[in-house]
């Protein structure tokens, strides 16, 4: 490392190593090797009060850190110590444009090349499994069992270890459901009478399942008052995800979750549009709606609640995302693109 002549790395992988002491030797031994070396601890968030430990030594100016987990929950909670000394950097699964990349060689796209190019796709082969990189090229069985086993450590090991959870089969029933039925408007009320637990505690639980980054919710167009208030949708968080997840795949709803996590990718959630005459556009990103019809022949009567909204509210753009349809139109001054998923799912950052 010719870069970092002094860096020196630890996994506290194992049980046996997760402790206080051991942290503390680990760190001293670098010491002696170096001055103050740059030390980065993987799974550091496994140890009680590692936080502390990190806080006393970089505070003395000995050393520098790299801390890194695959417990978000574990290294959000030992930060807290850590304040104004940390910079934070959040590795989501990957975006089906890193996984084209990385596989086959084509960078993301911005959207004025859309238009000039054939892009093939490889939307079905990025949902069974493409989110998590490590897994590419396994058998699909194999690759749905791995991403069980990382849902099935952080609900039962890694939520339990930071928040009181008192049903834990009842927290991957939620995660279950959540994933069946993402993209879907989502009540506390029923979805608790379906797994027998109270509507605060659904709540709770899906706080836990956000703040893991396994679940997120969004909200109806509005201010944030009227958000609090309204209905809201409960999304998986990427697709590889509902992959693994669901007992009866759909790959139009894979491609809803898809394209949430692609909207979240580019820095905020979106929300979705509803009025009291049920109308509904699947996102509204940043003023611009978004309908995912993941099917070639659509009609304009399936298209009537995006209408009704450009009528209504202007916007200079709208997209409906098809599964190979590229096209566009001018609907009443609002440019009205209709882009397959791949080709959506190739852009580097969103077209305001």
């Amino acid at each position: 490392m010719n870069e970092f002549p002094n860096a020196f790395y630890f996994s506290f992988d194992e049980p046996r190593h997760q402790n206080y002491e051991t942290l503390k030797h680990v760190i001293e031994v670098f010491l002696e090797e170096a001055e103050k070396p740059l030390i980065a601890l993987d799974e550091v968030g496994a140890i009680k009060e590692w936080g502390g430990v990190i806080k006393r030594y970089y505070d003395q100016g000995k050393a520098r850190f790299i801390l890194s987990g695959s417990s978000s929950l574990s290294i959000t909670k030992g930060k807290e110590s850590l304040a104004g000394r940390l910079y934070e950097v959040f590795l989501p699964p990957f975006q089906y444009n890193e996984f084209v990349s990385l596989h086959y060689g084509r960078p993301a796209i911005s959207f004025d090349q859309l238009f000039k190019m054939r892009l093939k796709s490889y939307v079905e082969e990025f949902f069974a499994g493409g989110s998590f990189p490590e897994v590419v090229g396994w058998e699909r069985e194999l690759r749905k069992k791995y991403i069980l086993d990382l849902a099935d450590k952080v609900v039962f090991e890694d939520i339990p270890h930071i928040f009181r959870v008192e049903y834990r089969n009842k927290l991957y029933a939620l995660l279950k459901y959540v994933a069946e039925y993402s993209s879907g408007i989502f009540f506390e009320n029923n979805v608790g009478e379906l797994l027998g637990l109270n509507k605060g505690t659904v709540a709770e639980y899906l706080f836990y399942l956000s703040k893991s980054y396994l679940a997120s919710l969004i909200y109806k167009r509005g201010s944030l008052t009227q958000k609090l208030r309204k209905i809201k949708k409960a999304f998986i968080s990427c697709p590889s995800l509902y992959y693994a997840l669901c007992e009866n795949y759909h790959l139009p709803r894979a491609a809803e979750v898809a394209v949430f996590d692609k909207l979240s990718s580019f820095g905020t959630y979106p929300e979705f549009y509803r009025d009291n005459q049920k109308r509904e556009v699947d996102f509204v990103y940043k003023g611009i709606p978004i309908e995912v019809k993941f099917r070639n022949q659509i009609t304009r009567h399936q298209l009537s609640p995006l209408y009704y909204y450009i009528k209504k509210f202007s916007p200079p753009r709208a997209f409906v995302i098809t599964k190979d349809l590229l096209d566009s139109e001018d609907v009443g001054g609002c440019e009205l693109f209709y882009l397959p998923l791949h080709y959506f799912l190739s852009l580097a950052s969103f077209p305001a």
